[in-house]
């Protein structure tokens, strides 16, 4: 009797040894994957872009005079078709004197304004030579 209570104390002891490394080795792959989970970020890479002398002229007046409104990346930027639909010599002259296309009813400005939702002219940057103002298009170009 007490070879048969040495034999199954023995297989029970074994038996829970099994069951707790089982135990132990489930949860610590719960544990890694969870983890692995919290861990993961996708992994991008970009191109650096180059600018030429002009470009980076063109981004330093962008980022002096554009950027507060107009978000280069956000929806809501007004560049997702900008240089499609509008020769560069409207868009500097729009950008340097929106006011007076406004006076002459300008359809286009016109209807840029009704688009936007927008009441005023707020383009007034006449200081901006058309060779900056295109500087800055060619970096938008770039860019976006």
């Amino acid at each position: 009797m007490k070879g048969i209570t040495t034999v199954i104390n023995s297989v029970l002891l074994f038996l829970i040894s099994v069951l707790g490394i089982t135990l132990y080795m489930l949860n610590k792959n719960k544990q890694n994957v969870k983890k692995t989970e919290e861990y993961v970020v996708p992994i991008v890479v970009k191109k650096p872009i180059i600018l030429t002398k002009e470009e980076q002229e063109g981004k330093e007046v962008y980022e002096e005079n554009c950027s507060m409104c107009h978000k280069m990346f956000k929806k809501d930027g007004h560049f997702e078709d900008i240089l499609e639909r509008y020769p560069v010599d409207f868009i500097i002259t729009f950008t340097r004197q929106e006011d007076s296309l406004l006076q002459i009813k300008d359809p286009v400005t016109v209807t840029i304004n009704e688009e936007y939702n927008r009441n005023l002219a707020e383009h007034q940057y006449k200081e901006l030579s058309a060779d900056e103002i295109r500087n800055m298009l060619d970096y938008i170009r770039k860019v976006y």
